[in-house]
């Protein structure tokens, strides 16, 4: 298991707003880690119960601040594009609910 970022710099935790909260949903946490000026990674924090399933596949996890992490499920050109993609993920659940 990969144990943290390989990065300088602090990746960024994108947590859903209030709006998710208040109608009792808690969709997981992203983090969009700068590899280069046009490569961000995205990775999805793993919930209860998750690990179970990825643990015969460890290798695509680390643990950043406590926390387990699915590792690169996404990659983007910009910030603002892999913070898009985390909102729509995020929209995409909420059309369900």
């Amino acid at each position: 298991m990969k144990t943290t970022i390989d990065n300088e710099q602090e990746p960024i935790l994108m947590t859903p707003d209030k709006n998710f909260l208040l109608k009792g949903m808690e969709p997981v946490h992203y983090l969009i880690e700068r590899i280069s000026d046009s490569n961000y990674v995205i990775h999805r924090q793993l919930e209860n119960g998750e690990y179970l399933y990825y643990r015969k596949r460890s290798s695509e996890l680390f643990d950043h601040n406590g926390k387990l992490f699915l590792s690169s499920i996404e990659n983007a050109k910009t910030l603002e594009q892999a913070q898009e993609l985390v909102l729509s993920y995020w929209q995409t659940i909420k059309s369900f609910h």
